[in-house]
């Protein structure tokens, strides 16, 4: 007999946590499921950890390949799949054992989300969201519902297996960052019917992540594949898709001026030019409009100008420039 569920797990340098996670798995009070482990060519113990589970569970089916990263990973998992709907878990998270009986309680729904516990070292803080139903007809004619549906992330979600294949959704092996929004996006274009419950059963560790702490300048344009996507749900001519554009580009920049700080001549330069690519874009443009109506008056004012990719070299310079005011001062005072 098939399995209903078909639950992929990528695993990559994931010896510290791997066993607890399938520990987790193997436990779930709905049963009737396989397991799909994806070994990454890790360099660890995982591959032989791996493969002592799928000896002792005929639900385990392990797949060993080289390392190509989580997206990859993923669409391995979703080839070999049997199930009539499919779960993700990374590798280094863990489940309670009614994660899998929550999200098949609506069963005949096409998107299923649920909220997730963050944290580490039994310090949980709580992510949870309000129940409701939708369907995307509903999310095309009232664009704002949009923010109502949680699209990132794909664990803590149940999809049908059906839709991804039929439609041939997969993860965009190109993206290092935001390759889960961008999937979720595409299943959702697919999708009828969406199910938000209030069940939490995902235990999401927060852990070192390099890929966060490094300077990547095409984290814009794959941010804004994302967005472009949603947008085929919403429309481009409302405020929705304005803020979204807005609020993106402010965490990107964020993130530019936050990883190229301290760093050498080349990387400032590119951190220049990446954040002058936001401000030069035809729909960040069209949202500074919005940025001018709330507290980003200021930074609204220097994207326009085409100043705000120098805004970490004028703070700067303002700091200095206080300091010495400070020092004077207190001098003659």
């Amino acid at each position: 007999m098939s399995p209903q569920i078909s639950i992929i797990v990528p695993v990559y340098n994931a010896e510290k946590y791997i066993k607890k996670c399938i520990d987790s798995i193997l436990q779930q009070s709905y049963k009737n499921f396989e397991l799909i482990l994806v070994e990454d060519g890790s360099p660890d113990k995982c591959p032989e950890i791996c493969d002592q589970y799928a000896k002792q569970d005929s639900r385990v089916r392990v797949i060993h390949k080289r390392n190509e990263g989580v997206s990859a990973a993923r669409n391995s998992g979703l080839q070999i799949s049997k199930g009539e709907y499919i779960f993700f878990v990374d590798s280094d998270d863990f489940v309670s054992k009614t994660y899998l009986q929550h999200l098949m309680s609506p069963l005949d729904i096409d998107y299923v989300v649920s909220g997730y516990f963050r944290g580490k070292d039994e310090c949980w803080e709580q992510h949870g969201y309000f129940s409701g139903q939708f369907n995307i007809y509903e999310l095309c004619k009232n664009p704002e519902l949009i923010g109502q549906v949680p699209l990132g992330m794909v664990w803590a979600r149940k999809y049908k297996r059906s839709i991804i294949y039929i439609n041939g959704i997969k993860f965009d092996t190109t993206m290092a960052r935001g390759e889960d929004v961008l999937f979720n996006v595409e299943y959702l274009l697919k999708c009828k019917t969406i199910n938000i419950i209030s069940d939490i059963d995902y235990y999401y560790i927060q852990t070192e992540n390099s890929a966060t702490e490094q300077f990547n300048p095409n984290l814009f344009k794959w941010s804004m594949k994302s967005i472009l996507k949603i947008a085929e749900i919403t429309g481009k001519d409302n405020d929705v898709f304005l803020s979204r554009v807005w609020n993106n580009a402010m965490l990107v920049c964020d993130n530019y001026f936050l990883t190229s700080e301290g760093k050498g001549c080349r990387i400032q330069f590119q951190m220049v030019k990446s954040v002058f690519q936001v401000c030069r874009n035809i729909y960040v443009r069209k949202s500074i409009k919005y940025g001018k109506n709330n507290e980003n008056k200021i930074i609204a004012l220097l994207m326009k100008l085409y100043i705000y990719p120098f805004f970490p070299f004028i703070y700067k310079i303002y700091k200095w420039l206080k300091r010495i005011w400070l020092k004077e001062r207190k001098v003659h005072g």
